[in-house]
């Protein structure tokens, strides 16, 4: 006869399924339904975050919601596309540029690397061939590699205009999702069981709200990071100041990386190779801009999203490899999703409840 497990080794089994089902179906949902939904995820996440501002205008103000949203989401609008469009115009110009000097960049890394090979002299001619090829073959692949980014980002570029009609739609959802918020969540909840209504509220609300502050804290920092790397680079007179700027912006979303791992060896390379100033001006800003980062995570961002830093580069590093580039800002929000339904709905049927 066979052995039935306990009731609490079902209740891990029915986690350990649960948790399994929820990833796998998060994987299905980003991967096949997602990219035909994108203006309404998108939609749904900008209604959050512009939710406390709204609410602000309707208590405070007693203005009608429908006129605050309006109020906030024009707002946004006319504030964030004021910079994207002059963003988009310098890096256009800018990737341009780029693209027809990189073969110069190109050849001038050859020519200094081969000067490092020569002044290493017998120490480097007594490797062995094959190392002295591979090392030869890399340099050149690691030139094409970064001629289809800098191709790839002038294509993406040129498709924005495209995107225009996403981002009309939107705009269009984000108004009626804030606008009705109370009765589309109500509309959506009326498919559950009626037992299970308030626990998939209280869920909501916990990803929603780690999703919200995740996504709010990581874009702040960003945005901050790379606007002061741009105006210091442009101050320096460094050429692509805006494409370093937004480059060291998305760096900063790796933990215990950030704009040190750029702009030091930057400043002091440039400091060995007998540009002083320039160097000198390369630290100072990289200091600026520590000291303005933990400044923004200790006072701006406030308490912390909950995902250890171990946690986000796992999630960074999945969400590469199963969704690409995207990955970078998928696997973060993923981590907190999964991280909320865990101590949402997992831990309370384990036996040995563990706060995480």
């Amino acid at each position: 006869m066979a052995i039935r497990p306990a009731g609490p080794m079902k209740n891990v089994y029915r986690a350990a399924a649960i948790l399994v089902g929820v990833v796998l179906g998060m994987y299905l949902f980003i991967r096949f339904v997602a990219p035909y939904l994108a203006p309404f995820i998108v939609a749904a996440v900008i209604s959050f975050l512009i939710d406390p501002a709204v609410n602000f205008l309707e208590r405070r103000a007693r203005m009608p919601r429908g006129l605050a949203v309006f109020l906030i989401l024009g707002l946004v609008v006319i504030v964030v596309g004021f910079f994207v469009v002059i963003g988009i115009a310098q890096i256009q110009t800018e990737l341009s540029k780029l693209r027809q000097s990189l073969p110069q960049y190109s050849a001038w890394l050859t020519r200094e690397l081969q000067s490092i090979v020569d002044e290493l002299g017998e120490s480097f001619s007594t490797l062995p061939a094959p190392v002295t090829e591979f090392i030869g073959s890399n340099t050149r692949q690691l030139a094409n590699k970064a001629m289809e980014v800098v191709n790839s980002a002038v294509a993406f570029v040129a498709e924005i205009p495209n995107l225009l009609t996403v981002l009309i739609v939107s705009i269009l959802a984000t108004y009626f999702i804030s606008k009705d918020k109370t009765k589309v969540t109500t509309f959506l909840f009326e498919f559950l069981p009626e037992r299970q209504r308030m626990s998939a509220r209280r869920m909501e609300y916990q990803i929603m709200g780690a999703v919200v502050r995740l996504i709010r804290a990581q874009l702040l920092i960003m945005t901050i990071m790379a606007l002061m790397t741009i105006i210091g680079l442009s101050i320096l007179r460094v050429d692509y100041a805006w494409l370093i700027g937004l480059f060291v912006g998305v760096l900063d979303m790796l933990p215990m990386i950030g704009v040190a791992t750029f702009l030091l060896p930057w400043g002091l390379y440039s400091i060995f190779v007998g540009r002083v100033g320039f160097g000198l001006g390369l630290l100072i800003l990289l200091g600026i801009e520590l000291l303005v980062r933990q400044i923004v995570e200790t006072k701006i961002v406030g308490k912390s999203i909950g995902v250890h830093p171990l946690a986000t580069l796992l999630s960074l590093y999945v969400g590469y490899r199963l969704f690409g580039f995207a990955g970078f800002f998928i696997g973060p929000v993923l981590a907190v999703v999964i991280r909320a339904i865990v101590v949402e709905a997992i831990l309370p049927m384990l036996p040995h409840k563990r706060q995480l």
